[in-house]
């Protein structure tokens, strides 16, 4: 198939001048399967060391082209009219990304897809030759062996859907697989992936990543949240860009006088509201735990066309204010959902996954500025005053009891006791004059012996050795001496004395 008197080369190389980086080629081929109603696609990267490249091969489950389908899809410039439902509008980027991500045409481009109950067709875009003849000539047929053995081992659903299988440059496949978590594919994609949408990415058979959903606001976790309804309204070449005031009275920002003024019933008045914008903004800041807070580099402007967040746009870092609120500030996330009937608003070009901020229309993105700042001071200012702990409430006083009367108890007369008289103290037990027992006989020490005044003790004889009788008469009498001891004042003294040492010597030899 060819098509009229165009320069075919010319325009595919014009596509690589668009703007498209690799992953934005990547996205487009995602949005083309997603506004198929595609629920799962799978992006493989298989190595070719025979060639020194690689196959990129994008497989959905999707509805599927008949060969007639197949044949018109990749028609250039084949616009249609912008849908919320549909990422595609202009009808570039599909050729785009073949071309784009083939290294300009140095590589084959194959489309392979069935519709249930239909064969499998198979479209072959051969760049190389394409380029040579300055022609652009395909023609959809049924699918060949090699292909059929490719669709058994990628694609997502054997029944239907889609794959597009690319001859890649080594050095973009392993720049891309690196540069992959950066992307953050589950920001852009976080609307599907939230209605289970999966995607995922493979590389030479093996799991890469699992794509999962990265909201660009987490509404659990917001400190402050706030959101703000805007209606755009037109007048001939006029715009007024409308929203509510903290008072809930309809406004729009001068962009003049620098602040807000009153609107008064713009549609009686000739004006004709021309779509809308869901402006949501949060931040998530403790100035005492900064580790917890969203970090400086992801706040912004987060701006979403129908489901997908095609970019973020920097918020400067404040000059002036509080150092602790310029953090917040740059740190503030501020969603910004447009339907496709703004695109001129908003500056949507052919490469849909970039915006230029000096695009967008100056009513607009001062209203945003506005209603960001707006945002900011006012969580600041309650963020920065100290808590105010509420005293607790005095407890409800307890009334006053009325107490009875007690009847006095009369005394009783208390009986006389009889004295009882003391027991009279035992006699003391008289000393007992303790019989001499001969002490052994020991060569090495000559004992002498002094008396206490207390008591005449009897001086043993050395020569004579005691019996086993004498030396448990001696025990027995140990035993009666010391209670005897109890009663007398000079303890001290004869604890101390020789007398007693030998008694205790002994008592010691005889329980041996």
């Amino acid at each position: 198939m060819s098509s009229g008197p165009i320069s075919h080369i010319g325009t595919l190389y014009n596509t690589t001048d668009s703007g498209f980086s690799n992953m934005d080629l990547i996205r487009e081929l995602l949005d083309n399967a997603l506004d198929a109603n595609a629920s799962e696609i799978q992006i493989h990267m298989v190595n070719q060391p025979h060639s020194n490249t690689y196959l990129m091969i994008f497989g959905d489950n999707a509805r599927g082209m008949n060969r007639e389908t197949l044949n018109t899809h990749i028609i250039i410039n084949n616009r249609k009219d912008a849908s919320d439902e549909k990422n595609g509008r202009f009808g570039f980027g599909g050729i785009a990304a073949y071309f784009g991500l083939t290294q300009e045409g140095n590589g084959k481009a194959t489309v392979l897809s069935k519709v249930e109950g239909e064969p499998i067709s198979e479209l072959l875009l051969d760049f190389p030759t394409i380029i040579k003849n300055n022609n652009i000539t395909y023609m959809a047929h049924e699918i060949s062996v090699s292909m059929n053995t490719m669709w058994n081992n990628y694609s997502v659903n054997k029944n239907h859907g889609s794959l597009i299988i690319l001859e890649c440059n080594n050095l973009l496949v392993s720049n891309m697989i690196a540069k992959l978590p950066l992307e953050n594919l589950g920001r852009t994609y976080y609307a599907y992936i939230n209605e289970n949408i999966k995607l995922t990415l493979m590389v030479n058979g093996k799991l890469l990543k699992q794509i999962a959903s990265n909201n660009v606001i987490d509404e659990r976790n917001a400190t402050y949240i706030k959101k703000n309804e805007i209606t755009v309204w037109k007048k001939e070449q006029e715009l007024i860009v409308e929203f509510k005031n903290g008072n809930g009275t309809k406004v729009q920002f001068d962009l003049e006088d620098k602040k807000t003024k009153q609107t008064i019933n713009l549609g009686a008045n000739g004006y004709r509201e021309i779509g809308k914008i869901n402006f949501t903004s949060a931040i998530r800041y403790n100035p005492f735990d900064k580790a917890d807070n969203w970090p400086v580099p992801d706040g912004g402007y987060y701006l979403q066309r129908g489901k997908k967040v095609i970019n973020r746009i920097e918020i400067p870092y404040p000059t002036t204010g509080d150092f602790a609120y310029k953090d917040l500030r740059a740190s503030s996330k501020h969603l910004v959902e447009f339907t496709t009937n703004l695109d001129s608003l908003f500056g949507i070009q052919v490469n849909k996954s970039k915006i230029d901020k000096h695009l967008i229309h100056l009513a607009i993105f001062k209203t945003l500025e506005h209603l960001a700042m707006d945002f900011c001071k006012k969580s600041w200012d309650k963020i920065k005053q100290p808590v105010q702990i509420p005293p607790k409430p005095l407890p409800n006083p307890v009334p006053a009891q009325v107490l009875k009367l007690v009847t006095p108890v009369p005394a009783q007369v208390l009986k006389p006791v009889t004295p009882v008289p003391p027991k009279p103290l035992p006699n003391p037990v008289p000393a007992q004059v303790l019989k001499p027992v001969t002490p052994l006989p020991n060569p090495l020490h000559t004992f002498t012996f002094s008396q206490p005044n207390s008591i005449l003790l009897p001086q043993p004889t050395p020569s004579q050795l005691p019996s086993i009788e004498q030396l448990i008469e001696a025990s027995e009498n140990y035993t009666k001496y010391l209670e005897y001891l109890k009663n007398l004042q000079n303890v001290e003294t004869l604890k101390n004395s020789k007398t007693l040492q030998i008694y205790t010597l002994q008592c010691e030899l005889k329980i041996d």
